[in-house]
């Protein structure tokens, strides 16, 4: 489909120099050092109410260069909001709190007048799976020197405007229509025949009658037109009852069309009708049957949506990031030109579809791959793997492309069937979403391992056959290695295992708001340096909730034990560290 634009719906600057003044009427946004306005941070804010997804392949921020002083490249920092903003009253002295990203770009002064366009897939993802909430970035000059100005939603010419394009397969539709030709008027309170059938899907219809029959449960958009020269009132019936919001009509004599439409919940088998309202007199409806062919009195239009499965979770994360940098792709091309982007292997695909015991499929979503394996050797980097059913392995599942995310649709199963690790995370921004994994034995390995940079397993259920007292380990999840940083891991139910989530070996990132029972540990920590905070124990008790073993470094971002307890909805902590 083609890309959706949005424009921002907050926009505006804050100056420290002036830190009580509102800035939401300027035509500029101002990052960086000013004479007269002191260091300025643009905000920007995109509402997201209408994208019908919780992952999109791309997401490219665009922005019009109107200002750039000094002649040595600026980095612009693209920073993610912790409190939300209103342009119209956000100040420097009011300002919310901010996060820096490892997205950074470059402005030259060969970038006047033309747009910057700026990859914030991940960061857009993250508002949409719910790892955060969205409250908007940020863009801060941390230079001390110079000055950019990029053109706001105030400048008064559309295409200089801030927008985000988002690329993403939209929800598939069904649709239909019936429809009346040669009707030449209805009765009070009687349905108007359809005495003619257009395409059909999702539907069904019975030539000669007045109603159409929902075949699946769903959310529908109903339309209907019926073409009358008189005073009228129409409205829509689901099994003969008003569809609240569905009345319309027209209180004059005129030769229109009375148009209405309704969006509704329906359950398969539902009858869908257009009523005329009157109680006294019946009305003509008009054809135009006088000209070569007879024209069509009414129609009613049905539009199901299938809605993609939206995940829960959460949004209070407080995860720190790295800062890095990222180069801006510069355009001198209309700054309202679609920004499409192609995956550079044309086999890889960016969304892949798997579900257990299918067979002879091309990973589309009508003809799914049969086991993840095949989907992992399809899916483009940065793609999504659509997951249901329950597998069985026997061999460790590794992930090995980067920014790829492992979705589960309808609560997927994987049951590990031999001592391999069932899933491990080797290149970096890899995510787990919804997916449960089961070991009904013990072994002295772990459910998940990460090993790379930026995993997120969020919204995810590790179980195992319950805490053991032998020297065996049975963790859900590690994370090893100084490359296991800026890892998420959230909103998980973990239990039966003897360790809930290991933290080892100088690992860093952030541990939030986690159900972990019925382990010997709930969280080890042993060298990891994480922020863990939020988490509960319901259900079975553990021996400990945490441990901080000798390994730990004492400080931030642990606390001591009693803060730590506290953060963690009074925890259970041993702490083995050097006091």
């Amino acid at each position: 489909m083609p890309p959706i634009v949005l424009t921002a719906a907050h926009n505006t600057f804050i100056s420290s120099a002036q830190p009580s003044n509102i800035f939401s009427f300027y035509p500029l946004l101002y990052a960086g050092k000013d004479e007269l306005f002191g260091t300025c941070t643009s905000l920007l804010k995109f509402d997201f109410t209408t994208v019908a997804t919780n992952s999109v392949d791309r997401a490219i921020l665009q922005l019009s260069v109107m200002v750039k002083t000094e002649e040595d490249k600026s980095s612009i920092v693209v920073n993610r909001l912790t409190g939300s903003f209103d342009a119209n009253y956000v100040t420097y002295d009011r300002k919310p709190g901010m996060v820096a990203t490892p997205l950074e770009f470059k402005i030259t002064s060969e970038d006047l007048n033309k747009t910057v366009q700026i990859d914030v897939t991940q960061l857009v993802n993250d508002w949409l799976g719910g790892v955060y909430e969205n409250h908007g970035i940020a863009l801060t000059n941390p230079d001390g020197v110079s000055l950019v100005e990029f053109g706001s939603g105030r400048i008064g010419w559309e295409p200089y405007f801030p927008k985000l394009f988002l690329n993403y397969d939209g929800p598939e539709t069904d649709n239909s229509n019936g429809y009346s030709s040669g009707i030449k008027g209805v009765v009070p309170q009687a349905d108007i025949p359809l005495n003619e059938k257009g395409f059909m899907q999702g539907v069904s219809y019975i030539d000669g009658s007045d109603s159409i029959t929902v075949e699946e449960d769903g959310a529908y958009a109903l339309w209907f037109t019926v073409a009358n020269p008189s005073q009228n009132q129409f409205a829509l019936f689901q099994n003969d009852t008003l569809i609240t919001g569905s009345i319309y009509g027209m209180d004059l004599e005129s030769d229109l069309t009375d148009i209405g439409m309704s969006v509704i919940n329906a359950k398969a088998g539902d009858k869908l009708t257009v009523r005329y309202r009157d109680t006294a007199q019946p009305v003509p409806l008009s054809n135009k049957s006088e000209e070569a062919e007879t024209g069509t009195t009414a129609l009613i239009f049905v539009w199901k949506f299938n809605l993609p499965n939206k995940s829960s979770g959460k949004s209070a994360a407080k995860a720190p990031e790295k800062s890095g940098e990222k180069s801006a792709v510069k355009s001198s091309a209309s700054p309202n030109t679609a920004v499409q982007v192609k995956s550079e292997d044309s086999s890889a695909l960016k969304n892949v579809y798997v579900e257990a015991g299918a067979a002879n499929g091309d990973g589309s979503s009508s003809r799914p791959f049969g086991t993840i394996e095949q989907a992992l050797s399809v899916v483009e980097s940065g793609g999504t793997i659509h997951i249901k059913g329950t597998f069985q392995t026997v061999s460790t599942i590794n992930i090995t492309k980067v920014g790829v995310t492992l979705l589960g649709e309808d609560d997927p199963q994987i049951i590990a069937a031999s001592d391999s690790i069932p899933v491990i995370i080797t290149v970096p921004v890899v995510t787990l979403n919804g997916i449960s994994i089961t070991s009904t034995h013990n072994y002295p390995t772990e459910l998940i391992r990460i090993m790379a940079s930026e995993a997120r397993i969020l919204n995810c259920t590790l179980t195992g056959p319950g805490k053991t007292e032998t020297a065996k380990l049975l963790a859900g999840i590690s994370t090893v290695e100084e490359r296991a940083n800026n890892y998420i891991i959230k909103n998980n139910k973990i239990s039966s295992l003897d360790t809930g989530i290991q933290l080892l070996e100088s690992s860093q990132g952030e541990v939030v708001g986690n159900n972990i029972s019925d382990t010997r540990c709930g969280i080890f920590v042993d060298g990891g340096n994480a922020n863990v905070a939020e988490n509960t124990w319901q259900g079975l008790p553990n021996d400990a909730d945490i441990v901080l073993t000798a390994q730990t470094p004492a400080g931030p971002p642990h606390y001591d034990a009693g803060e730590l307890s506290w953060a963690n909805n009074n925890a259970a902590v041993t702490d083995k560290r050097a006091q």
